[in-house]
């Protein structure tokens, strides 16, 4: 398998600095290759998203074509000839850097018995929840959640957030904007976020969500989008009885 010199690497690593992202060296033992790639910045994981709700296929070709910086676009595009999966697997490695997996998030509801154990892993204090509780004291207004496998900034411990049920107007208007988005193929994780904002009430990376936005722009169209439609009651399951 040839890799990239020293050389390469610290010139991918200041180009993706200066760009404001990051740079990754993907390896596929199974196929006796690797490439160097750029991260997304959040700007471009957005338009990446638009561009799939218009085409899946074409937005990961371009993804490999515009973040693969090693090998040249020549060989680069070569080797996604003979390997016809590779701009696929690249592209999903790319999202997987900006949290688009399924992080398997945990949640429950945030009640004043909740167990200290819950609050403790969310890095959340028994007197912040206490005091979440009494500006949103509707029952089962606010659910906790945490992302075990995404650190930000403590390694090894994920990071959790408090969200609140949206209001029936809020939750309607959101949803009814960011599925427009999607048939549009324009918006859609602008419209994602919103949705997100508009939930949040905390997080244990302070009382704003925009870093974990930086941190992990992928889980804004997956995993929050989902999160809203359930804390709105979508996902409950009925039982029918015939009387």
């Amino acid at each position: 398998m040839k890799f990239p010199s020293e050389s390469e690497i610290e010139a991918a690593k200041k180009s993706a600095a200066a760009k404001g992202t990051t740079a990754e060296l993907l390896t596929y033992a199974d196929l006796d290759t690797c490439v160097m790639v750029h991260n997304f910045t959040p700007r471009e994981w957005a338009l990446y998203i638009d561009a799939q709700q218009r085409s899946v296929s074409d937005a990961k070709d371009s993804a490999f074509a515009e973040h693969v910086v090693w090998p040249a676009a020549t060989e680069a595009d070569a080797l996604a000839e003979r390997i016809p999966a590779l701009t696929s697997l690249v592209a999903n490695d790319l999202g997987e850097a900006m949290g688009n997996i399924d992080a398997m998030p945990k949640t429950c509801k945030l009640t004043a018995t909740t167990p200290q154990s819950e609050l403790s892993r969310a890095g959340l204090s028994r007197e912040k929840a206490t005091d979440l509780l009494a500006r949103f004291n509707q029952p089962g207004q606010l659910t906790l959640v945490r992302f075990p496998t995404l650190d930000i900034s403590t390694e090894g411990k994920g990071f959790a957030m408090v969200v609140k049920t949206p209001a029936k107007a809020v939750y309607r208007a959101r949803l009814e904007v960011y599925n427009k988005a999607k048939d549009d193929g324009a918006g859609v994780w602008d419209c994602a976020a919103q949705a997100a904002r508009d939930f949040f009430v905390w997080s244990s990376e302070g009382d704003n969500i925009d870093p974990i936005f930086a941190a992990y722009p992928g889980i804004v169209q997956g995993d929050l989008i989902q999160l809203f439609v359930k804390t709105g009651g979508a996902t409950a399951k009925g039982e029918r009885r015939r009387l």
